[in-house]
C-alpha cells in the first residue's frame, strides 16, 4: 500500500511538473491566453506554489489582483527563488503608479539580497529614475555608478544616463505662467519680452499632460532669485512663483 502511494505522488509530481513546463515555455512565447488557460489546469502544490502564485500575478488582467499575489509570495515564502522576481514587478508597480519613494523601498529590498540576482543592473537603473523623478539628482547619478560594468546592458544604460544628467544644471527662474495651449504660452512670452524682459519657456510633463511654463531670467540660486522677485512685483501686477528648473548647461 505505501509503495502505491509513494507511487501515485512520483506521479502526480512528474505530471505537475510537466504542466508547469508547459506554462513556462507558452509564458515565453508570449502565447498569454493559453498560458491563462494551462494555469486552471494546473493542481495545487505546494513544492511549487510560489511559481504558480507569480504566474497568476503576470496573467491577471487586474492590476490589483497581480499585486495581491506577488504580496503574497514575498510575505509567505521569503526563501523561494520566485521572491525576487515577484519584488522586482512590485517595485515596478509603484513607480509606474508615481510612487517613487515606496518603489525606492521596495527596490532597496532587492539590494539588500545577499545573493546576487538577474535584477541587480536593472535595480540600480531604477531607484535612480525614482530619484530622478524626485528631483534628487545626486542620489540619482550615485545609483547609476552603482550598476556593475559585468552587466553590459545595465551599464551602457546608466552610462548614457549619467552623461545626460551631468549636462543638467539646475537654475531658478520666475515662472508668470503655465498653459496646456503653446499659442498661449508664446503670447505671454511675447508680452514680457517686449517689456524687456528675459522671457523664455520650458516645457514640463505632469502626468502625461504637456505643459508649457513661461518663465523670466535665470539664476544661479533662490536668493537672487528672491532679489528680482521683489523688483518685479513692484513693477508688474502679475502672479509669479520661483521655480527651479533643470536644463542643459
Amino acid at each position: 500500500m505505501n509503495i502505491l502511494i509513494s507511487l501515485s505522488l512520483c506521479l502526480l509530481f512528474s505530471a505537475s511538473e510537466k504542466q508547469l513546463d508547459i506554462l513556462r515555455e507558452l509564458y515565453e512565447e508570449g502565447r498569454f491566453r493559453e498560458a491563462q488557460q494551462k494555469l486552471k489546469e494546473i493542481a495545487p502544490s505546494s513544492s511549487h506554489a510560489a511559481e504558480i502564485l507569480l504566474y497568476k500575478g503576470l496573467l491577471a488582467q487586474d492590476a490589483r489582483k497581480s499585486i495581491t499575489h506577488f504580496q503574497s509570495i514575498i510575505k509567505d515564502y521569503p526563501q523561494s527563488k520566485h521572491r525576487i522576481r515577484a519584488l522586482f514587478l512590485l517595485s515596478q508597480y509603484h513607480f509606474l503608479k508615481k510612487s517613487y519613494k515606496k518603489a525606492i523601498a521596495a527596490f532597496k529590498q532587492i539590494v539588500k539580497s545577499e545573493t546576487e540576482t538577474p535584477y541587480s543592473g536593472q535595480t540600480c537603473i531604477w531607484i535612480a529614475l525614482s530619484y530622478e523623478a524626485l528631483n534628487d539628482t545626486t542620489r540619482s547619478m550615485a545609483w547609476y555608478m552603482k550598476v556593475n560594468s559585468a552587466d553590459s546592458i545595465s551599464y551602457t544604460i546608466a552610462h548614457k544616463a549619467l552623461s545626460n544628467l551631468k549636462e543638467l544644471k539646475s537654475i531658478y527662474s520666475i515662472q508668470i505662467g503655465s498653459f496646456q495651449n503653446k499659442e498661449s504660452a508664446s503670447s505671454l512670452t511675447e508680452t514680457y519680452s517686449d517689456k524687456g524682459y528675459r522671457t523664455w519657456l520650458a516645457i514640463t510633463k505632469q502626468k502625461g499632460i504637456k505643459y508649457y511654463k513661461v518663465l523670466i531670467g535665470e539664476f544661479d540660486n533662490k536668493e537672487k532669485a528672491r532679489g528680482f522677485s521683489k523688483l518685479f512685483k513692484q513693477k508688474e501686477d502679475i502672479q509669479f512663483w520661483i521655480v527651479k528648473i533643470r536644463k542643459l548647461k
